[in-house]
């Protein structure tokens, strides 16, 4: 049986909390966990090992994690972050497993990702249905794990006598070349980038005078702009910030989950965290200024009740408690499956299951061994490794930083900043020590 895990974490505000968790839990069955940022994953040389990424979808992914893992043969397990698909994503086909990303497991948040992956070729017995372990953080017995509204109060300037709205964005298509530029390669949908590109820019631009509006007739509420992970800057978010110090905060730090947990009102346009609202018992306004196509829209929003208007807005900004959420909890289960058994057990029964049926130890394969070296070579992914990582201790131990944007932006070298930072941040420590303790309590009580 293997007894070691890897836990290979993509985006840090999305992903890291749960890694954690997840790692809690396995150090109690008494697994060696090692948790992996996925850029920097090269020359990681833990062999025999269960391999947990955030996704794979294709030949190329799954070369990468086998190479920069050094897991030839291990087996890989796709958690699969993003399993809620408009019609127009789906259609494209590019979170459809391919070639050998076919032969790993892949964990699903609910019945639709299962009939999904099955749909287009995965064999069943692939394919596992464990719940979203997102979700488990906004259960009661992960209260303690959050930052208080007074502590999040004093980190960021906000006043706790106001009423907090948190707007949860998702315009990373809006002045955002690299974004736009992948997606167009991946996709090769010319149409829909351009129509999404320019709803993304008139919505936002609409939304944000809305806001403006509602602070100036509503001075007792803070909005909390929380951009998308990959949303580019904005110059009238700045404006906004600048003008109204108090009323409109534009942060991009914690998870959406923390934010969620101590406002009193949730409004979005796209995001598929309306699980995480209903699961606080949080009240979620859908906020569209301009309506969105069926087919380029989130598949349990075509339906819902939209706030479209600015009297509408302000209507139900005074009158939240006449609101939930916009949409059906039957339809809400197709995509979660939510059972009186957390998630993270859940995942942590099946990858046991795995774990047990592996019980040779992998060995030195000279040819792996060599086509390893050449994929590390190549595209000079090495090199970029190396400068990667000095750059990052110049940062940390220097202050020094690239003032050139354009190369900052060619090279995202804020996600090394921040990459840097987060490995140096305490408060991981103490946010896994909170966890076990959870782990622990509710591994009692049950």
């Amino acid at each position: 049986m293997i007894k070691q895990i890897i836990i290979v974490y993509e985006n840090i505000v999305r992903e890291y909390d749960n890694a954690l968790l997840l790692k809690a839990e396995f150090e109690r069955r008494g697994f060696q966990v090692y948790l992996a940022y996925k850029t920097e994953t090269i020359l990681f040389i833990k062999r025999s090992s269960i391999i947990l990424v955030p996704n794979c979808y294709n030949t190329d992914n799954y070369d990468f994690y086998q190479y920069t893992l050094n897991s030839n043969g291990n087996p890989i397990i796709s958690l699969q972050y993003e399993q809620v698909l408009s019609k127009r994503i789906e259609k494209t086909g590019m979170h459809n497993p391919k070639g050998k990303a076919k032969n790993i497991y892949f964990f699903c948040w609910g019945k639709n990702c299962f009939d999904r992956l099955c749909k287009y070729g995965i064999e069943e017995k692939r394919i596992k249905i464990c719940g979203a372990l997102q979700l488990d953080f906004l259960r009661p017995e992960f209260s303690g794990f959050y930052l208080t509204r007074k502590e999040l109060a004093d980190q960021y300037k906000l006043d706790c006598e106001k009423k907090w709205l948190l707007y949860i964005s998702s315009f990373s298509y809006v002045d955002n070349s690299i974004i736009t530029k992948y997606t167009a390669e991946e996709l090769a949908d010319d149409i829909f980038i351009k129509d999404f590109t320019e709803l993304s820019v008139r919505s936002q631009e609409k939304t944000l005078n809305w806001f403006e509006q509602l602070i100036i007739e509503n001075p007792d509420i803070t909005i909390i702009y929380r951009k998308h992970p990959v949303e580019a800057g904005n110059r009238r978010i700045e404006e906004l910030t600048k003008q109204y110090p108090f009323n409109f905060k534009n942060i991009d730090d914690l998870s959406v989950k923390q934010w969620v947990s101590v406002c009193d009102i949730i409004v979005t346009w796209f995001s598929t965290s309306i699980a995480e609202v209903y699961m606080a018992k949080k009240p979620l306004l859908l906020l569209r200024p301009y309506p969105i196509k069926e087919e380029y829209d989130v598949p349990f929003y075509y339906r819902a009740d939209c706030i479209d208007s600015y009297e509408k807005l302000g209507y139900a900004i005074n009158n939240i408690e006449q609101f939930s959420i916009p949409v059906s909890i039957e339809i809400l289960n197709g995509y979660y499956s939510l059972k009186e058994k957390p998630a993270f057990l859940r995942i942590a029964d099946e990858v046991e299951k795995i774990a047990s049926a592996y019980t040779k130890q992998q060995k030195i394969d000279v040819k792996f061994v060599l086509y390893r070296l050449r994929f590390f070579l190549k595209k000079g992914r090495l090199i970029k490794f190396i400068l990667k990582s000095i750059y990052q201790t110049l940062f940390i131990h220097f202050n020094f930083k690239l003032r050139n944007e354009r190369i900052r932006n060619a090279y995202c070298v804020n996600d090394w900043e921040k990459s840097a930072k987060h490995k140096n941040d305490t408060l991981n420590k103490e946010k896994y020590q909170i966890l076990k303790e959870i782990v622990n309590e509710y591994r009692k009580s049950i």
